[in-house]
């Protein structure tokens, strides 16, 4: 009896390894399946102006974007916590108010931890105006970067 108890246990140890060696594939799967199964307002664009901003740990990154008329911005939260935030243009820098300038006004509205919103700056903005945004929900939270800038530059 004790061999065959011994038997089991190595058995079930050679199961729990297999078990956790598939796990990062597993894990890989699941967040494809995901990505694919969002809406199309959430995914990327298939635009060669797009540019993309990252939210992570209470900022932007980059802050500063460039942007040609009628490009995209693509926000993307990669929070690992519980964390919504959302990206709101300014009427004016270091206002922390929902504004617009030069006609350019957005809101991703909130952004939960993996969600993707698309701004697109009109056609017709003009060349060097500079567009501050803010996390509506978190202002510059004592400076730490939840603030910056869309400069619109000439199309390359």
């Amino acid at each position: 009896m004790p061999e065959r108890s011994a038997g089991r246990h190595r058995r079930s140890g050679r199961r729990r390894e297999r078990a956790r060696a598939r796990a990062p594939r597993l894990a890989v799967l699941l967040s494809l399946c995901a990505a694919a199964c969002g809406n199309a307002d959430t995914l990327p664009p298939n635009d060669p102006n797009a540019t993309f901003v990252t939210i992570l740990n209470y900022q932007f990154s980059p802050p500063n974007l460039s942007v040609p008329p009628g490009g995209t911005v693509v926000v993307w939260s990669d929070e690992t916590q519980p964390l919504v935030h959302e990206l709101t243009s300014a009427s004016g820098m270091n206002t922390f108010t929902h504004g617009s300038v030069a006609g350019v006004d957005f809101d991703t509205g909130p952004l939960s931890p993996n969600d993707r919103r698309n701004i697109t700056i009109p056609a017709g903005t003009p060349i060097g105006t500079v567009v501050p945004f803010f996390c509506l929900l978190h202002g510059s939270v004592d400076n730490q970067g939840m603030e910056g800038t869309i400069t619109v530059v000439a199309p390359p």
